[in-house]
């Protein structure tokens, strides 16, 4: 891949820059690389706990998420990296073919079955584990049980129920960002489009579902939400937001970021998944936080020592407490869905999350999202045939992949 070359490049580069040779630590002093906000004292306080247990340091150095994976792109070929880090699962596929990760041995989970099988899928590229999970995260419907006290049972009623909501000045019956494909994906895929195929058990980015049948259909509903004026076609996250916390949005498609917000302001919700079009519901994009362990870790040992002691039950209890995210653990969910204050929440979303599908972890997944919000935006202004445009957009798409894969 063009881009990701150029940045081994300037890694290269660096390894022969004066000063940056790799710093002389102890093996029983591990780095770990974070973007994590809310969850970051308690991460630092596991860390504490496992030295005092084992004698064994692991220093937590926070990195803005924004820059994390392409500091650790230019660091780690040049020996100036973590040994672990922490990232969503779509970077396992960029990090481990530019050669910078190491697949977990099964000393560092032992005990694989009593994770979300979705969260193991997430973070497997090429039939290998590359890291720990911790958290899992998707979308799903936020219902206002007040505004709407039934739950819509496929789409065509959620769209009725919608519409029965008496008519307002600036209140909906359902808002949320329809160009966001990640927000959306769960229409086109109860319609039967996907992302990538498979061939022999691997992603295939080569196969792309984003214009068969099921994918113009899609386009066709969510064109619908715009012209009978249920859902305005510049609709943003952060009114949808707005608009539900003030009452005047009766559903909305959010994540459990949203949470924290929704619990301040005192309003009521129902979190459930994006119904389908028959009794099935719609499944999500699931995305997954893991550690994962640099392949030219200095510290090794101490690291896999560290990963095994993220995995317990215990460990990722309090991570999923602090971050209001559904624990991968099935142990630590079962604990932390008894918390009385976010407890209800973790095991609603650990519910959708059960039924959706991991994001593709496979690099040329970068080449998808841009065009396709371009042209969900264009079909829901009804600038667009679905049945025309998503044919081009999926040309498009392949050619830039078939550039990145060069």
């Amino acid at each position: 891949m063009r881009a990701l070359r150029l940045i081994l490049l300037a890694a290269c580069l660096l390894v022969a820059w004066p000063g940056c040779s790799q710093s002389q630590r102890s093996p029983d002093e591990g780095i770990l690389w974070t973007g994590f906000e809310s969850e970051l004292p308690t991460l630092i306080r596991l860390a504490n706990e496992f030295s005092a247990r084992t004698g064994k340091r692991i220093r937590v150095v926070k990195v803005p998420f924004q820059r994390l994976r392409d500091k650790y792109l230019i660091a780690a070929p040049a020996g100036q990296g973590p040994d672990l880090l922490i990232g969503p699962q779509d970077w396992v596929g960029i990090l481990k073919t530019a050669g910078l990760l190491e697949p977990l041995p099964g000393e560092a989970l032992p005990h694989s079955e009593e994770f979300l099988p979705v969260t193991i899928e997430a973070l497997t590229f090429q039939g290998q584990l590359y890291a720990i999970p911790l958290v899992a995260q998707c979308v799903a419907l936020i219902r206002n049980p007040q505004l709407i006290p039934q739950s819509p049972a496929n789409l065509e009623e959620m769209t009725r129920l919608a519409s029965d909501l008496p008519a307002q000045p600036g209140r909906y019956g359902i808002y949320w960002e329809l160009k966001d494909l990640y927000f959306t994906w769960p229409i086109f895929a109860a319609h039967g489009a996907y992302l990538f195929g498979t061939r022999d058990g691997q992603l295939n980015p080569e196969d792309l579902g984003l214009d068969n049948s099921g994918a113009q259909q899609a386009g066709e509903f969510l064109r619908r939400l715009t012209a009978e004026g249920l859902v305005p076609s510049d609709a943003t996250t952060d009114l949808a937001r707005s608009l539900y916390l003030e009452r005047r949005a009766a559903m909305t498609v959010n994540g459990p970021w949203f949470l924290k917000d929704l619990r301040q302001a005192g309003v009521p919700y129902v979190i459930e998944p994006v119904p389908g079009l028959g009794e099935t519901p719609a499944p999500c994009l699931v995305t997954v936080e893991g550690v994962m362990l640099n392949n030219r870790a200095v510290a090794r040992q101490t690291s896999l020592d560290f990963l095994k002691f993220l995995a317990t039950p215990e460990a990722q209890v309090q991570i999923a407490l602090a971050s209001g995210r559904p624990p991968a653990n099935r142990l630590a969910l079962e604990q932390a869905g008894r918390d009385a204050r976010v407890g209800p929440d973790l095991l609603a979303f650990a519910r959708v999350v059960e039924a959706g599908i991991p994001m593709p972890n496979h690099p040329a997944v970068s080449a998808v999202w841009e065009d396709m919000k371009q042209t969900v935006e264009l079909i829901t202004k009804g600038e667009v045939q679905p049945s025309v445009q998503l044919p081009l957009t999926r040309q498009r798409i392949q050619k830039r992949i078939r550039q990145m894969m060069e």
